[in-house]
């Protein structure tokens, strides 16, 4: 009994440590396999990215190549242009691609920096292309200073060297674009390699391992297999902007017809068609006068033309172009064909006419302005001797008639006299007035000029000092600015609000302020006082001609001051109100434009405010 158990006991470890082996070499093997497999895999994959990454940089390597062939055939463009046409404009491409074609040629040297071969080619294209820029300069300037372009053997060798320089790029994008190739290969050779070493790992692992592993692969292989196919589509766009820059060389941004020595089209742009209403192969070899109908026959006689004309295009329609036309001549000087450049300029003509349209205008109705000035001059000198001289004397006799016969008329009779002259006093107030009145539009060039209001104010205050000695009155102010206005209706303005204020006082000693505020793009002045008001209904009123809101025995006026206030104010841009109660006084606002205005360096009282 004790010796089979102990055979049992004996044998338990072995058994144990062969399950043990054989279930550690189960897993470990696979396990082992896995890592092998895993590792294998980091490394061919870490291979892929590489090579795609070489890809990559292949990609910008070609596309800056393309940059740098552009900007050199836009060089070569527009000389030749240039030098075919004499104009200007053919040499806009040409200065843009000299800007920037050092930092682009710059740029495809460090894209290949860490290839010696590459780096070598790029070392003999720079030195090509320095050569055919200076022929290029120098070909440039002869035809700027000279007029005259290079002769045929320097021609020649210009072309030669921009020939190389596209045989040397060419060969350089043929070199890059075999290793971007190779790398394309060795990524799909690298990929098969990796499904085939994963499928056989798998297979070895077991059915499951297998079928996660072949899962993934399959996952691996579709995102590998996008990647390639986004590489395809790289290549392909890159070989459509290959034609698209073709196209872009042959075009412009005018119009442009091009005719043989038997004025037939040989060439006509995009822009060209759309003007003229005939397609490119229409257009292609028909009678310029039948594409371009307003070709002028001296033109094609002289080298070159350029003018304003109106174009018929094919369906009738019109429009206003400016052209320039020249001859294309061989290196002996003959002709070789014409050459039209155009552009549609129908909107700029309408609006041409409409602005000739507006001056025509202006200029009439300055003339009409002028002549009404005119008229209102004589008008106000009528005024100003015609009509008061006679009333000077009507009233000079009526009161020698009063002096005389004083003491025979009696007391009714020199009371009617009385009334006679103040009527006649007031009557040449009126027209001293109307003749304010019409005299503000007539000196326009005084507006202008810079004023300083505290000179306008003193003399307003000057020539009223006998009714400001007679009210009493207080007349404070605060510093006032040099504003661009004219300074004699600055006076007047002043002086008939002042003259407003003297007038209708109270019982109270009179005070009257003059404020400024600045507030924005406005100074805005005020006139306060304290003396009777004005009433709300009549506040718009009184700025009307001839408004008076009390009789004349009461307060004497003739209605046209604040009207005179209001015309000067406005012809300067301004704008006047009153704000007002009865009983408590009134203050008149003004506002005038800041234009040139500016604080004069006085010193003022703490308050804010001079006294006077």
């Amino acid at each position: 009994m004790t010796e089979p158990n102990i055979k049992v006991t004996a044998n338990q470890p072995a058994t144990t440590r062969t399950f043990r082996r054989t279930l550690t070499r189960a897993i470990i093997y696979p396990v082992i396999l896995l890592i092998l497999l895993v590792l294998i895999f980091l490394w061919q994959l870490s291979s892929v990215l590489g090579t795609n990454q070489q890809v990559e940089h292949n990609n910008m390597v070609i596309g800056q190549s393309s940059v740098v062939l552009r900007q050199l055939v836009d060089m070569e463009t527009g000389l030749r242009g240039y030098l075919l046409t004499g104009d200007p404009l053919f040499l806009t491409p040409y200065n843009q691609a000299q800007t920037t074609f050092d930092p682009g040629f710059k740029r495809l040297q460090d894209l290949v920096a860490d290839d010696p071969t590459q780096t070598k080619n790029l070392q003999d294209l720079q030195t090509h292309i320095a050569t055919w820029r200076q022929f290029a300069a120098d070909t440039l300037a002869q035809k700027i200073n000279s007029n005259t372009v290079a002769d045929t053997a320097t021609q020649l060798i210009g072309k030669q060297e921009m020939d190389s320089i596209r045989d040397q790029l060419a060969s350089f994008v043929d070199t890059q674009d075999q290793s971007r190739s190779e790398a394309i290969r060795v990524t799909r050779t690298t990929i098969q390699f990796v499904i085939l070493i994963v499928i056989i790992g798998g297979l070895t692992v077991g059915a499951l391992v297998a079928i996660a592993t072949v899962r993934q692969l399959i996952r691996l292989s579709q995102t590998y297999e996008r990647a390639l196919n986004l590489l395809q589509l790289r290549a392909d766009e890159l070989s459509s902007q290959r034609e698209w820059l073709r196209g872009v060389l042959s075009s412009m941004g005018d119009a442009v017809i091009a005719t043989d020595t038997q004025k037939n089209v040989t060439f006509i742009n995009p822009i060209t068609a759309r003007l003229t209403g005939w397609s490119a192969e229409e257009a292609a070899g028909k009678p310029i006068t039948a594409v371009y109908n307003i070709v002028i026959e001296s033109a094609v006689q002289s080298d070159t033309s350029s003018g304003t004309k109106k174009l018929i295009s094919r369906d009738g329609k019109s429009i206003f172009i400016e052209d320039k036309i020249a001859l294309i001549k061989d290196a002996d000087g003959e002709q070789m064909g014409t050459v039209v450049v155009f552009r549609d300029i129908t909107n700029r003509k309408l609006v041409e006419q409409e602005r000739l349209s507006l001056i025509e205008a202006q200029t009439h109705y300055a003339n009409q302005l002028r002549q009404s000035n005119e008229q209102l001059q004589q008008f106000a000198y009528v005024a100003s001797h015609d009509l008061q001289e006679p009333l000077r004397m009507v009233i000079s006799y009526l009161q020698l008639l009063e002096k005389r016969y004083a003491a025979s008329l009696g007391t009714e009779a020199s009371e009617f006299i009385a009334f006679a002259v103040d009527g006649a006093n007031r009557m040449r107030e009126l027209i001293t007035g109307l003749l304010q009145y019409a005299r503000l539009d007539t000196n326009e060039q005084d507006m202008h000029q810079l004023s300083s209001l505290q000179d306008a104010l003193d003399k307003a205050l000057t020539n009223l000092s006998m009714p400001i000695t007679e009210s009493g009155a207080t007349i404070t102010h605060d510093p006032l600015p040099q504003i661009q206005a004219d300074p004699m209706q600055m006076m007047q303005l002043l002086q008939n609000l002042i003259g407003n204020a003297l007038k209708f006082r109270g019982e109270q000693p009179l005070k009257i302020h003059i404020g400024a505020e600045r507030k924005g793009d406005e100074w805005e002045f005020s006139v306060r006082d304290n003396g009777i008001g004005i009433a709300s209904e009549y506040q718009k009123r009184i700025f009307g001609m001839f408004q008076r809101l009390h009789i004349n025995t009461a307060y004497s006026g003739t209605g046209i001051g604040l009207t005179i206030c209001k015309k000067v104010v406005e012809r300067h841009n301004g704008r006047i109100w009153v704000e007002s109660a009865v009983g408590e006084g009134a203050t008149f606002y003004f506002a005038l434009p800041v234009h040139a205005g500016k604080l004069p360096a006085t010193t003022v009282s703490s308050d804010g405010s001079s006294a006077l």
